[in-house]
């Protein structure tokens, strides 16, 4: 299961980004998702794969705008994602992984 918490929320401002942390228990995956805009992440600790790269803690990783991306993690991870914008679930489900 994820665990999601909005940290900075510049919706009030012309950006409307979003400063999230997130975490994923060991042997779990977020559903496909693209981004709605370039997602910066710093991996604070575990393991996140995203594709076929492996980011670990103390790592950095872009998402591409428009780009289809599943996240999983073998051993757990921790990390902050700063979000421009908006990404949309592949299976039309409610929400977004970064707080919009």
């Amino acid at each position: 299961a994820m665990l999601s918490r909005l940290i900075f929320d510049y919706s009030i401002t012309q950006f409307g980004r979003r400063c999230s942390q997130l975490r994923l228990l060991p042997g779990s995956a977020l559903p496909a998702f693209v981004a709605g805009g370039a997602v910066d992440i710093f991996v604070l600790g575990g393991d996140l794969r995203i594709g076929g790269e492996t980011i670990l803690g103390g790592g950095f990783a872009v998402i591409e705008p428009d780009a289809q991306v599943m996240l999983r993690s073998g051993y757990g991870y921790l990390f902050f994602a700063w979000a421009e914008g908006p990404a949309r679930w592949c299976d039309d489900a409610a929400g977004d992984p970064f707080g919009f």
